[in-house]
């Protein structure tokens, strides 16, 4: 990946096995591109999908002639922070970003983040969705994450995993050429983490969080089952960080 000087916004898209979100997701870019005044490209990184997500984004990019839509297939299943990364790493333009397939948050919501990333006139800033109209114990939850957080690492992080998240590729940079980048779903909170401890100002902007119409979810949504998953995942990332680095900001 090389420095970049082109002004526009590279969008990030991890998928696995999203096969029934592929049609709207499309419809959504079409609608996305029809609104957009900027410069911006779309990467869809499918991470080794069986259920045919693959084929089908390559026949939508082909029929609505998608040219600045391109899919990037990963060899192997290695994650949502590691598909994500792969993206970036083949993205063109000066602001980059990432947002999730299944559509719980608005590809329009990027426009939004994007104007106020522009108005700021800052490479040291990243700009973060926070998430209205969750249900409670989904609130509660993602609370008691920033919690542990603020315990452990004496940083304080709202809403971690809210999406979208943009930022400038400096500081893209600046973590790939210093640190080993997680590539499971720690991504958000490492980014955050990377950003407030190099002195980067984070901005949030509000955005409502819908429900997931199709499949299962990937990270800590869904069942009771995924999200102790990720609350081990997280603790045990957490623990590992605390043990390596110095956090008394």
């Amino acid at each position: 990946m090389k420095e970049s000087t082109q002004s526009g916004l590279s969008i990030v898209i991890p998928t696995f096995n999203e096969l029934e979100n592929i049609e709207p997701l499309f419809e959504k870019i079409l609608e996305f591109d029809s609104v957009t005044t900027f410069k911006y490209e779309i990467i869809i990184v499918d991470g080794n999908s069986n259920d045919g997500t693959s084929d089908l984004i390559i026949k939508n990019i082909k029929d609505y002639s998608l040219s600045n839509v391109k899919l990037i297939k990963s060899n192997k299943a290695e994650g949502y922070g590691a598909d994500i990364w792969i993206g970036l790493s083949s993205s063109a333009y000066n602001l980059l970003a990432w947002t999730h397939a299944d559509l719980q948050t608005d590809l329009l919501d990027l426009i939004q983040g994007y104007e106020i990333s522009n108005k700021s006139f800052e490479e040291q800033i990243l700009i973060k969705g926070n998430r209205k109209s969750r249900p409670i114990f989904d609130a509660i939850f993602t609370f008691g994450m920033s919690v542990i957080v603020l315990l452990k690492l004496k940083i304080w992080l709202h809403d971690i995993n809210a999406q979208p998240k943009i930022f400038h590729r400096k500081l893209f940079f600046e973590i790939s050429n210093s640190r080993e980048i997680p590539k499971d779903f720690s991504l958000d909170l490492f980014l955050l983490i990377e950003a407030r401890t190099r002195g980067y100002e984070i901005k949030t902007f509000s955005v409502y969080f819908l429900n997931r119409k199709f499949g299962m979810a990937k990270g800590g949504g869904g069942s009771l089952t995924n999200r102790i998953k990720l609350i081990k995942r997280t603790l045990s990332y957490i623990s590992n960080l605390s043990k390596k680095r110095d956090f008394n900001l």
